[in-house]
């Protein structure tokens, strides 16, 4: 027989759904926008080394044979940097920046740098490299 209410009863309604405690939600929110930045970094990231524009793949480069040649690498904070074809013929590339990193005594020193590189497909090669300091 069906479950009817009688004359008099009222008719029996479904639970509410539960609503998740904030100390349930916190952790999901953080983890969320965490997932969220690293995407956005890792768009930012192959943006600025895209396979259309070879000034991004030769810049990275480039920050990479300067850090080889600082005393504390990991401290190294890049700036005022600026890619241009030298020789489009040889594919040949200038980069010019700025590097502020830590010396030996752990002052941080700011020093200029120039970077010429070939870029060809997905391979850059150094050609010369100054680091003034």
């Amino acid at each position: 027989m069906e479950d009817t209410p009688t004359a008099g009863e009222p008719a029996s309604q479904p639970d509410p759904p539960e609503t998740p405690s904030p100390s349930v939600l916190k952790p999901i929110l953080i983890i969320s926008a965490v997932i969220i930045g690293l995407c956005a970094g890792c768009v930012t990231l192959f943006s600025a080394v895209g396979d259309d524009d070879p000034s991004g793949h030769v810049t990275v480069a480039c920050r990479d044979w300067v850090k080889e040649r600082l005393k504390a690498p990991a401290t190294a904070d890049f700036s005022q940097e600026t890619a241009a074809v030298e020789d489009s013929a040889a594919n040949r590339w200038k980069v010019t920046g700025v590097v502020d990193s830590e010396n030996s005594f752990g002052a941080k020193v700011r020093s200029r740098w120039t970077c010429i590189a070939t870029h060809e497909g997905d391979t850059t090669s150094l050609v010369d490299i100054t680091v003034d300091e």
